[in-house]
C-alpha cells in the first residue's frame, strides 16, 4: 500500500509541462528558420510550422487538452509571452 500512496503523491505533485513556440535556429537542421512546438526541457520538436501565429494555435490546442499554458519566444529566443493559453 506504501508504494501505491507514493505514487499518488508522486503525480499529484508532477510538473505539468508547457508548450514553447521558438524558432529554429539550426542553421543544418531541414527545418531552419521554421517555428516549432516543444514541450518544457525538450530536445524534440512536436511539429514546424511555417508561421509563428500557425504554431501558436497548434501550441493552443494541445495546452487546451492537457490544462496547461504555452510559452511564447521571439525570433532573438528571449520570451515574449508567459503563460499564454485562450479564454473560454
Amino acid at each position: 500500500m506504501k508504494v501505491e500512496s507514493k505514487g499518488i503523491e508522486n503525480e499529484k505533485n508532477a510538473k505539468v509541462q508547457k508548450y514553447h513556440v521558438s524558432q529554429n535556429k539550426d542553421k543544418d537542421a531541414e527545418y531552419y528558420m521554421k517555428w516549432r512546438v516543444r514541450k518544457d526541457s525538450s530536445d524534440k520538436t512536436i511539429q514546424y510550422f511555417d508561421t509563428q501565429k500557425l504554431a501558436i494555435e497548434f501550441a493552443q490546442d494541445l495546452a487546451k487538452k492537457h490544462d496547461t499554458t504555452v510559452v511564447i519566444h521571439k525570433l532573438d529566443g528571449s520570451i515574449r509571452k508567459q503563460g499564454y493559453s485562450t479564454k473560454e
